[in-house]
C-alpha cells in the first residue's frame, strides 16, 4: 500500500507475514498469534526517509482501517521499533512520531485496497477456546 500527501509526505506498508509462523501455545488470548510483521517507508516533507520492518500491527487493527470525506488527513505514528532515528517537527516527544498525511477519497480508497489485498493471506487465528 502506498500513501501520498499533496505535502510530498509518504507512507509505503506492506504485511510480511505474522510475526510468528506457528500459532504460539502459550498464547489462550491470540495476541502472539495474530501480530503482523510489517514492512515500510516514509519520506517526509524534507525528503528524509526511514525504513522498517517489525511486528506493529495485529490482525484486528488491519481490519479496522478505513477513512471518510473528501479530502482526508491520515496521521501515521511511528513508535518504538518502527520510529525513525531522527525528530519529526510537532511530533509530541517520546511516545511516538506523528506523520500527517493529507489526501483525498479516491486515494485513501485505493490504498485501503491495496490493504486488503495484501491482508488476505493473513486472517485472525483463532486461539483456544475462553475469549479474552
Amino acid at each position: 500500500m502506498r500513501l501520498a500527501s499533496e505535502t510530498g509526505a509518504a507512507l509505503k506498508r506492506a504485511v510480511e507475514g505474522y510475526q510468528f509462523s506457528v500459532v504460539p501455545s502459550d498464547d489462550p488470548c491470540g495476541w502472539d498469534a495474530n501480530w503482523l510483521r510489517v514492512t515500510g517507508s516514509v519520506v517526509l516533507p524534507d525528503g528524509r526517509s526511514h525504513r522498517f520492518c517489525e511486528p506493529c500491527l495485529t490482525t484486528w487493527e488491519a481490519a479496522e482501517l478505513r477513512g471518510e470525506g473528501d479530502r482526508i488527513e491520515v496521521r501515521v505514528h511511528l513508535s518504538l521499533e518502527a520510529a525513525p532515528p531522527f525528530g519529526m517537527a510537532g511530533d509530541g516527544g517520546m511516545v511516538g512520531h506523528g506523520l500527517p498525511l493529507l489526501t483525498d477519497r479516491a486515494a485513501l480508497g485505493r490504498a485501503a485496497a491495496e490493504c486488503a489485498a495484501g491482508l488476505r493471506a493473513f486472517p485472525t487465528r483463532r486461539v483456544g477456546s475462553t475469549p479474552c
